[in-house]
C-alpha cells in the first residue's frame, strides 16, 4: 500500500512499502489529474500496487495541476484526456513547457476519443 497519499492538499499516512526513489535520489512523486474524485482514487490505488512507495499527489483541474508543477519537479503525470477547460493534451504540452522530463500518461475511458484528439 502507498505510504503517503495526498488528496485535496492533505497528507495521508498509510502502510509503508519498499522505497521507489528517482534519479534524483529521492522518493518519485506522481501527479493524478481528473475531474473526478472515483477516478482519481481507483488509479491511485492501481498505481499503489506497482509502486507502493511513492508520493501520489491529486488534482481535479487542469489550474491545480499546473499549480503542482510548479511547486517542483514531477517523476510522473497520469492525466485524463477529457476535462473541463483544458483538455489533457493541452495540459500535456504545458506540462511538457514546465517540465521537460516528466513522463507524462495520458487516459481516457473513451476509446475512440484518441484518434479524434491526435488528428486535431
Amino acid at each position: 500500500m502507498c505510504k503517503n497519499l495526498r488528496i485535496k492538499g492533505q497528507s495521508v499516512k498509510l502502510k509503508q512499502g519498499t522505497c521507489m526513489v528517482n534519479l534524483r535520489g529521492v522518493r518519485m512523486k506522481i501527479l493524478v489529474v481528473d475531474d473526478g474524485q472515483l477516478a482519481i482514487n481507483s488509479l491511485i490505488r492501481i498505481l499503489c500496487r506497482v509502486a507502493p512507495d511513492c508520493d501520489y499527489i491529486s488534482a481535479m483541474t487542469t489550474e491545480d495541476a499546473l499549480s503542482w508543477m510548479r511547486q517542483g519537479p514531477m517523476d510522473a503525470a497520469f492525466l485524463n484526456l477529457e476535462m473541463p477547460g483544458m483538455n489533457g493534451l493541452a495540459l500535456t504540452r504545458m506540462i511538457q513547457k514546465l517540465q521537460p522530463r516528466c513522463n507524462i500518461i495520458v487516459v481516457t475511458e473513451h476509446p475512440g476519443i484518441w484518434k479524434r484528439c491526435r488528428s486535431s
